[in-house]
């Protein structure tokens, strides 16, 4: 449903930003099911924002302008509060931190993606180049 009825740009937006939830769910229960500290913040936090990028997903069908603001905004929250935790380096020797490196660089990329599209389309809309 995310995917039909959209072509160019709005449908690779559509499906980064899929992939984006999804993975933020994924991580979240990996944060709780398969890490020493079995945290339920992880769950919630990566579940929770997760699901709400997909309602924002969802809900750019009826209002895209809504849709992708709200999915630029949860991006830019998470790439604030990971980048700094990714960049800092484990706590501990031998901590890992691939999962919040995965989720910074996954937040910035897609608060470009969105960025870069709302400018396609501002530009269509002006009489540039096609973006959707």
């Amino acid at each position: 449903i995310f995917l039909r009825n959209n072509t160019g740009v709005t449908r690779i937006l559509n499906a980064l930003v899929l992939v984006y939830g999804v993975l933020l769910i994924v991580l979240g229960a990996y944060g709780y099911l398969f890490t020493p500290s079995k945290s339920i913040v992880s769950l919630l936090a990566g579940g929770g924002a997760g699901l709400l990028t997909l309602f924002f997903l969802w809900f750019t069908g009826k209002n895209p302008r809504v849709g992708r603001i709200g999915n630029a905004v949860v991006a830019l929250a998470l790439a604030g509060q990971f980048l700094p935790k990714a960049l800092k380096g484990p706590k501990e020797p031998g901590d890992h931190v691939w999962h919040l490196w995965t989720i910074a660089i996954a937040s910035v990329f897609v608060f470009l993606a969105l960025g870069a599209g709302h400018m396609m389309a501002m530009r269509e809309k002006k009489g540039g180049i096609r973006a959707a």
